[in-house]
């Protein structure tokens, strides 16, 4: 999350991001390349199914996606990104209310 702030890692990508609208094969390899890292780190997530974090049957490719979409936007656009654990904690419990009382995350 913190390499699209500083040059030259963010800036950088933001050319190859803005082709893949004008080019299939750029669009191809850019979704190619985010799928395979993606499987080779997919042991994170792994660990938090096993600690309990997260679902087993959760859809954990829509959670890569939410995550992703949400860099590379305001990373092509120019925008500050939020805090780590603000984002961890909307993409868990989501934004609606605590039926029980309780914040979310507490």
């Amino acid at each position: 999350m913190t390499g699209w702030g500083r040059r030259p890692a963010g800036w950088g990508r933001r050319p190859v991001l803005g082709e893949t609208g004008r080019d299939p094969a750029v669009a191809d390899l850019v979704r190619t390349s985010m799928r395979d890292r993606m499987a080779r780190t997919w042991a994170v997530y792994d660990r938090a199914i096993g600690r309990g974090e997260l679902r087993p049957d959760g859809d954990l490719w829509l959670l890569t996606d939410l995550f992703a979409g949400l860099v590379a936007y305001r990373g092509l656009l120019g925008l500050e990104l939020p805090d780590p654990d603000e984002v961890v904690r909307s993409l868990l419990h989501g934004f609606a209310a605590a039926t029980d009382g309780r914040r979310h995350g507490t």
